[in-house]
């Protein structure tokens, strides 16, 4: 973690690699080099961190090393239960990138649409057709930030207009809204409404999105002091800074 605070992605990639290794991973990282039936058994904290040098690995754009460590998460979340299918929709969520950029689009939206059916979110079958969260489903954290994910990929690939998408990203809104404070995720909500901003902006509503960029910005804000790793603080930080930015652009105009 200290070669990732400093900035040193590739250093910290390479110690997370001999941890596993020392532990009795290998197969984790070369499972061709270790007969079948000799593995062991991969326990949730590890699996931990092979999510994590999964997302640095996507980090240094090295997708294909990222694809092929997932497989090692999946021998862990093999029986169906609710848990596993939470941590399902998850990793496909963050596979979806590296699955865009290795296998092409049409690949990556078959794999946002599974992280959302494990999320119990079933998709209209009218892709026109709004997605929206029923009223009477309590999402889980893992598939509110696969929505969110996954219309963020529609609009940049031009799979939907920002018109068709603000339907989703309100339905997102309202349901944060509805959660707890002490158990909401803030910084997943700032996240949905500095989407709502840039895309009232290019809708050409400046006002409305000045206003919801100012919640984004609020709503982050309150989630810095509650992050208890320094990466999950400057991460937070770089969203206000974002945040901030924007407001200055919509300030001016």
């Amino acid at each position: 973690m200290d070669h990732r605070l400093k900035g040193e992605t590739q250093m910290a990639v390479w110690a997370l690699q001999r941890a596993l290794v020392e532990a009795g991973y290998q197969w984790v990282l070369e499972p061709e080099t270790i007969p079948k039936g000799e593995n062991r058994t991969l326990d949730p904290d590890n699996a931990y961190l092979v999510r994590v040098m999964i997302l640095w690995e996507i980090d240094l754009e090295h997708w294909e090393k990222a694809l092929g460590l997932s497989r090692a998460l999946f021998t862990l979340y093999q029986d169906d239960s609710s848990l596993n299918r939470a941590r399902k929709c998850d990793i496909l969520r963050i596979l979806a990138l590296p699955t865009e950029k290795a296998k092409g689009i049409k690949a990556a939206d078959e794999m946002f649409k599974q992280s959302l059916s494990y999320g119990g979110l079933n998709l209209p079958k009218d892709r026109k057709t709004p997605i929206t969260i029923p009223l009477e489903m309590k999402p889980s954290p893992y598939l509110l930030r696969a929505l969110d994910d996954y219309v963020v990929f529609q609009v940049r690939n031009r799979l939907k207009t920002p018109k068709q998408v603000v339907p989703t990203l309100l339905s997102l809104a309202s349901v944060y809204r509805e959660i707890p404070p002490e158990t909401r995720d803030l910084c997943a909500e700032g996240s949905v409404l500095l989407h709502l901003g840039e895309l009232m902006y290019a809708l050409g509503h400046p006002d409305k999105s000045l206003q919801w960029t100012l919640k984004a910005v609020q709503s982050t804000r309150r989630a810095l002091p509650q992050q208890k790793q320094e990466e999950d603080r400057q991460r937070c930080s770089e969203c206000i800074g974002n945040g901030m930015n924007s407001l200055g652009i919509l300030y001016e105009v």
